[in-house]
Order: C-alpha cells, then structure tokens, then sequence
C-alpha cells in the first residue's frame, strides 16, 4: 500500500475561511469605528469588541491549523507522522507505540456515525492524536495500519481498534458496529 498524505477536505478548509474572514472583517470594522470614534460605547459594546478580537485570533490559528494539517503514514521506516503548523510529531508503529481507534456519537440520528478519533500513543513521548474532520476519511488511515498490525499485533489498544485496522469497512458501515 502506498503512502497516502491526509488532510482536511477543501470544502472544511473553505468554509473555516469564510467564517474566520467574516468574523475577521467585523472586527476590523468594529475597530475601525473605535479608531475613528464613531461608536457609541455601550456596555455590550465594550464587551462584545474586545471578544471579537479573541475570537478572531483563535480562528486566524484555526485557519493556519486546517490549512497546514497533514496526517501520513510511511510505510518504508514504520512510522506515524503528523504535522501542523510549525510543529511536526512523528512515532514509530513498533512495541511499546499502541494506536486506538474510537468514535464519540453525540446524537442518535440516523446517519450520524460520529466524531472518528485515533491516538497514537509512546511512552515518554506526547500523544499524536487525530480526528474527523482533519482526517475526513479514518477508513483510509486504519487500512494504512494493516502492515504495522500485522508486523507488531500489539500495536491495537484494544479489540476495537483491532477490528477497525483489520476491516476499515466498518467504520462508516451503518448498523455493523
């Protein structure tokens, strides 16, 4: 199996964008309205400005985030890389790294398969974890783990996670798991 870069989809990516660029913009004109001191200073004013401005720093972060995350596996050295922003983390696929898949379903619609979450995880090094949607199909990463399992058995955490890197199908098939 070749190695395969995962990364957010570019309909996620455009859409953080458009949010932050909005939210960004009303900032920008709110300040502008300080600035030139055309604004009526209010008590939801001198609150709603300054979050405005927390807000549009954390999605300016969120933008560099989505946009420069990058998930892959290389199947030559065996290891686990992920990468966003200026930080770079990488793990080795071999005892005592453990990888866990698990989802978390916060409604009961039908449909719904939830958040998909895999962690990988190294004694004494930090944790690597990913989720949906940065990695929008976790099918496709689970069966990258198929030679790393099958190499290493103790590399699933639990039997989940097991059965997940050994039939990718059934993360997303309905009514199966």
């Amino acid at each position: 199996m070749s190695d395969q870069t995962m990364r957010p989809s570019i309909l996620w990516r455009l859409l953080m964008t458009a949010v932050a660029a909005l939210v960004v913009a009303g900032f920008g004109w709110n300040l502008l309205r300080v600035v030139r001191g055309t604004m009526d200073w209010t008590t939801l004013t001198v609150v709603v400005v300054p979050l405005l401005g927390l807000l549009s720093l954390a999605l300016l972060l969120g933008i560099g985030i989505v946009w420069t995350s990058r998930v892959w596996i290389d199947q030559t050295t065996g290891t686990f890389h992920q990468r966003a922003l200026w930080q770079r983390r990488e793990a080795p696929l071999a005892p005592p790294t453990t990888v866990r898949i698990h989802r978390f379903v916060s409604s009961s619609a039908p449909g719904n398969t939830g958040r998909w979450f895999l962690d990988v995880r190294r004694p004494g090094q930090a944790d690597i974890g990913v989720s949906t949607p940065f990695v929008p199909r976790m099918d496709v990463l689970a069966a990258q783990l198929q030679p790393a399992l099958a190499a290493h058995p103790e590399l699933a955490a639990d039997d989940e996670t097991r059965l997940c890197i050994e039939r990718p199908e059934v993360i997303y098939a309905p009514g199966v798991r």
